[in-house]
């Protein structure tokens, strides 16, 4: 027994940092296979295995073995990761059909009158193309079920072939019958009455024999019926031979034959309309036939609360994942008694949410235009932040900062938290605030006084300033070099009086500065 693993797909993706890495191989003996991994980047390896058959295997060295209990379609999902460092972790997936024999082919023939119906089926393939060879010089038939009609009687031998069209698994069978084609034989008359709605037939048939007289029906279309099928929808408009054969298989009493055209025509009926939903994610479009309406209108309503559109259907985008009921109304304005037609149909969508969200908190720290934030984001595993102060200055590269507006006005902050390792991670947060006063405003509420000018060796500095909090004096020299601190420390809005020896300081021109809660004040000295 030859054991066969047919794989359709591998696809990986990383978790983590980029140096661990893995894939594995499958083999299989019957329904047995083995599976052998090929890890880099841990050093205390452990391996996982889902053997897609509700079986999870772990294992400290790279190679395991599992029964299946049947051949079927499987999905295995292997695990690569570091018990010593949580940071290397990697898996993917194989998808295979697991077969325990060899390729087989079994075909039966069946005659009635005229036509031969062959039906094949090809066993423990991956990729099954089948052709049928029906021995009088006709073209072959690329498919494994089929009808063919003969042009007289006689003896005829049809042939199936089978290939496999995945090269890793030979297979090329073919078995050939020998088939009998009686054609027309005794005296029965057989006919029928076809009855068009749109795109779909429906036969009345005229026979002579017991209602379940074997029949086969060729729709003209590559397609076929038996007893009891007498209804067909086609896919195309145009014109088709159909064609009943009528009789028990080898009874020469009764072998007939009817055939007649018909025309389908998709602006027979007053409307058409079939819709075909294609769903991509949180994307649907749709593919729309409507025929019928001289003066059409469409309109599409999505499902989702929204207020649908009118106009041709084109796409639309879902903000959350879930079933919803699409339904489409197509009507003639001329005509809408006569052509009003509506199709409904159920769409899944998978919206990714965003797995990261972020808070931002602003304060105002005492004066009027200098505000702290503080962002707080949640679901990323090397987070990021960038805050906004919006006023067109630079961005803040960090969770938490304090800025001073110079002018008033109202302004939004952001904060966006993101991962720089996962580009789906992204969120921002935003809070207004409004500035009454510019710093040119707030700086006059700053009270600096020295004397005397021209300096002596002490001087007098009184300091009044708008809020509580700290307080730095210092002077500069024309250089922009600090010379001399006057008074750091925290004072009250009350006015304060400094004695400060400026001995020290050489004869020229200085700066007398005051800080406090990010506003400046500063005078000019000179000794």
């Amino acid at each position: 027994m030859r054991g066969f693993i047919i794989l359709f797909c591998c696809v990986w993706s990383s978790t983590a940092v980029a140096q661990c890495f893995s894939f594995f191989t499958l083999n299989a003996v019957g329904t047995n296979a083995t599976a052998v991994f090929e890890g880099s980047g841990a050093e205390n390896p452990l391996y996982v295995i889902d053997w897609g058959d509700g079986q999870i295997d772990t294992s400290l060295v790279p190679v395991m073995e599992h029964s299946y209990a049947t051949d079927g379609y499987y999905v295995a999902t292997y695990y690569y990761s570091d018990q010593n460092d949580p940071n290397c972790s990697f898996y993917s997936f194989e998808a295979f059909i697991l077969t325990g024999a060899s390729c087989s082919l079994n075909v039966q023939t069946t005659a009635i009158a005229q036509a031969v119906v062959v039906e094949a089926l090809a066993q423990n393939t991956s990729v099954p193309l089948v052709s049928i060879d029906w021995g009088d010089g006709s073209p072959l038939l690329l498919d494994n079920n089929g009808i063919h009609a003969y042009a007289s009687p006689g003896l005829y031998e049809v042939c199936v072939s089978l290939v496999d069209g995945d090269p890793a698994f030979p297979c090329d069978l073919t078995e050939c019958q020998m088939v009998e084609v009686l054609g027309t034989q005794g005296s029965c008359e057989i006919s029928f009455e076809p009855t068009i709605q749109g795109q779909q037939v429906s036969l009345v048939l005229n026979t002579p024999g017991p209602a379940d007289t074997p029949y086969w029906i060729d729709w003209g279309d590559g397609t076929y019926s038996d007893y009891p099928a007498v209804t067909h929808t086609y896919n195309v408009p145009a014109y088709y031979t159909i064609c009943l054969y009528y009789g028990e298989p080898g009874d020469l009493s009764c072998q007939a034959s009817f055939c007649q055209e018909i025309f389908i025509d998709p602006f027979a009926s007053d409307c058409v309309l079939q819709m075909v939903p294609l769903v991509d994610g949180p994307d649907v479009d749709l593919q729309v036939l409507a025929a019928g309406a001289d003066a059409p209108i469409f309109f599409v309503d999505w499902g989702d609360g929204s207020d649908g559109e009118f106009g041709f259907p084109q796409g639309y985008t879902y903000n959350a994942s879930g079933t919803y009921l699409v339904c489409i109304s197509y009507t003639d304005s001329l005509n809408p008694i006569g052509c009003q037609l509506n199709d409904c149909q159920e769409v899944t969508v998978e919206v990714n949410a965003n797995p990261c969200t972020v808070s931002l908190a602003v304060v105002n720290v005492g004066l009027e235009n200098t505000y702290s934030s503080l962002a707080v984001g949640e679901g990323a595993a090397q987070p990021f932040y960038t805050i906004t102060w919006g006023d067109n200055s630079a961005a803040l590269l960090a969770n938490s900062g304090e800025y001073t507006y110079a002018n008033p006005g109202a302004y939004e902050i952001c904060a966006t938290y993101g991962d720089s390792l996962n580009p789906e991670c992204n969120a921002t947060a935003c809070e207004t605030v409004n500035v009454l006063a510019s710093v040119e405003e707030l700086t006059a509420h700053l009270h600096l006084q020295a004397s005397p000018i021209p300096l002596t060796n002490e001087t007098i500095i009184e300091f009044q300033v708008l809020q509580p909090g700290k307080v730095h004096i210092a002077v500069y020299d024309v250089f922009g070099r600090c010379v001399a601190t006057v008074f750091t420390g925290e004072t009250g809005q009350e006015l304060h009086r400094l004695r400060w020896d400026s001995s020290a300081l050489a004869q020229g021109q200085y700066t007398l500065c005051l800080t406090s809660r990010g506003i400046r004040r500063v005078v000019p000295l000179m000794k």
